[in-house]
């Protein structure tokens, strides 16, 4: 539900778009449909429900085709000052060579302010859709991601870790600003490595990177169609065990190829794949710590520590660019001359450090009174979001007040195998709880959202939330409700009472009595007594006017006050009217119990004097 609100900001109310979703963000993908923040470009597709069951599907970044690209992204963007932690599960398959699956895919981010209508994916083959890429017929390469800040590649075939076809810097590179035209020679290609490449602003280059496996032969094989590049025997510093204090024959076990032969659904089969990205703000330095874990699963049969693992890719490396104050998230995926199947599901992102996040407030809502019998009555309202970039996502009314709610709790500091193995759907909670977003039922009626279009704004797609109350029929009383907001951070406000009084209109309970005549017209020596109006609030109000025989009207004030208050029942009471000074005439006694509304609870009781 999009829609606007009433929205403090430094001292001042503005109206602000609210979208409909935040973090955590959440999405398998296995449905035939997605969330409106999710943008695809390209051969990008939901596989659900042409080639799979609705629940059981996944979004298809490549076909099984040469040359072809496919893109995801969320156009939800959020503050990076707060760092951010992504799952998600990856199926890189089939392919023209069984041997040769091509090319890879990649995570990334990109400025958040750049518009879903001028996103730009980067270069296909082993660009992975983020860097550069060029022909070797060419001279200028064709660019990368546009407004690219940090791009994480799983290359299966080999050049996304080089700095030929247009990309800059490579594991074997002098310099990283290196810039290599043309298509790379065998000894600078880099299969089955796991690389960080960096910024636009440094020209796409390559930051780190980490080989997993060889390519494809044997491990002891030193001699193939390929050279002797591929074998592992003369390559750890490259790969990932550093973090391992471990023994050869483990080294080798524990290797993992990028794709896999077939698509590996879940922790139990050979060629899994699930990656864990976090990203810490690197304060007081600017940029950040990158840590990526993987899930694997490799042959368990007959190896020493082979099956089910969790690797460390990067532990806190360190990230030194500035980044944009807002990012968006996205996938990509390409092939060149080899090709594979590319998908992605079960998506997650949370804020990583939520200790610094800042909880929304609403600001105190006055009580509003109306009469019996009323259509409704509208409580405008000021919440406040105070973290960056924040927003609210949703209102959330509740019929008792709720408890004050917890800071969204921090991302979970280790991996577990028995616990992230496929969709973390304990994060993926709906925040906005649908049974409180619209309506809720109290006593004495409902309180509802009703979005109510922004008369400032001339295209007629901004509005603004109101909640509103409509009384139940005949119902004189106070109704209470709660209201909360999100934000787009998932922090709930403390809640808010609203507070509708519904106000009866007076009755004449008795009628007057004539103490005393006037002795003619004019005298002004009248009197009545005993006029007594009943259900009666406090902060009622009255007063006398008088019409002479000509017809002539005056209003003529108070008059003595009322007396003989009775004890309120259900907060309704009756009270005693008289006045002094009539002449010949009629006098009305205007009542009305308080209404915030233009029209009051008032009667008019009037009374002939002869």
């Amino acid at each position: 539900m999009l829609f606007l609100l009433f929205f403090q900001v430094q001292g001042f109310a503005q109206t602000v778009i609210i979208p409909r979703d935040g973090f955590p963000y959440c999405e398998p993908f296995t449905n035939s449909t997605f969330r409106s923040e999710t943008k695809l470009g390209l051969s990008a597709k939901l596989t659900a429900p042409n080639e799979h069951a609705d629940g059981a599907g996944f979004l298809r970044l490549t076909e099984n085709i040469k040359n072809d690209r496919g893109y995801a992204f969320i156009d939800l963007p959020f503050s990076s000052a707060y760092g951010i932690k992504v799952a998600f599960e990856y199926f890189a398959y089939g392919g023209n060579d069984p041997l040769l699956r091509a090319d890879g895919l990649s995570f990334f981010l990109f400025d958040g302010n750049i518009k879903a209508s001028d996103f730009r994916i980067g270069g296909l083959g082993g660009s992975l859709g983020y860097a550069p890429h060029k022909y070797s017929t060419e001279t200028i390469p064709k660019p990368g991601l546009k407004g690219a800040y940090f791009g994480l590649g799983f290359d299966s075939f080999k050049n996304f870790g080089n700095e030929y076809e247009g990309k800059r810097g490579g594991f074997a590179s002098a310099t990283p600003s290196t810039l290599g035209f043309g298509s790379p020679p065998s000894s600078k290609e880099y299969p089955n490595s796991i690389v960080i490449r960096g910024p636009e602003s440094a020209g796409w280059r390559f930051i780190d990177g980490k080989r997993t496996n060889n390519f494809p032969l044997p491990v002891h094989e030193t001699t193939d169609v390929f050279g002797t590049l591929y074998d592992q025997d003369y390559l750890w510093t490259d790969y990932l065990f550093p973090y391992y204090p471990v023994t050869e024959d483990v080294f080798r076990e524990r290797r993992f190829t990028i794709s896999s032969p077939n698509r590996a659904l879940d922790c139990s089969q050979d060629g899994y794949r699930k990656v864990f990205i976090e990203l810490k703000p690197a304060t007081p330095k600017v940029g950040f710590k990158i840590t990526v874990y993987m899930i694997v699963n490799t042959d368990p049969v007959g190896t020493v520590s082979g099956g089910l693992n969790i690797e460390t890719i990067f532990k806190d490396l360190y990230y030194p660019y500035p980044s944009f104050s807002n990012l968006k998230m996205g996938f990509a995926a390409s092939t060149g001359e080899e090709t594979a199947f590319h998908e992605i599901r079960n998506v997650t992102a949370e804020v990583f450090e939520t200790s610094k996040l800042i909880q929304p407030t609403i600001a105190p809502i006055p009580p509003k009174e109306i009469c019996v019998d009323a259509a409704s009555e509208y409580f405008e309202f000021n919440a406040q979001t105070s973290s960056l970039n924040s927003f609210i996502r949703c209102v959330q009314l509740n019929k008792d007040l709720p408890p004050n709610p917890s800071p969204p709790a921090p991302p979970k500091p280790s991996l577990n195998l028995s616990e992230d193995c496929g969709y973390n759907g304990g994060i993926c909670k709906d925040l906005c709880d649908p049974s409180k977003k619209e309506e809720v039922e109290v006593n004495g009626g409902k309180f509802e959202v009703e979005l109510i279009p922004d008369p400032s704004d001339p295209t007629g797609e901004k509005q603004i939330a109101k909640i509103k109350f409509i009384p139940a029929q005949d119902f004189d009383g106070e109704a209470v409700a709660y209201v909360q907001v999100l934000d787009n951070y998932g922090f709930l406000s403390k809640p808010q009472k609203i507070t509708a009084i519904v106000n009866p209109y007076p009755v004449k309970s008795q009628n007057e009595t004539i103490d005393l005549f006037p002795s003619c017209d004019g005298q002004s020596d009248g009197k009545l007594s005993g006029l007594v109006v009943s259900d009666l609030v406090e902060k009622f109000d009255y007063y006398w006017t008088y019409k002479d025989l000509d017809g002539n009207v005056k209003n003529i004030g108070k008059g003595p006050a009322p007396t003989n208050k009775t004890s309120p029942v259900e907060r309704k009471f009756s009270a005693t009217f008289s006045l002094d000074g009539l002449n010949v005439g009629t006098y009305f006694l205007n009542i009305w119990n308080p209404s915030f509304a233009t029209q009051k609870c008032e009667i008019i009781i009037p009374v002939e004097v002869l």
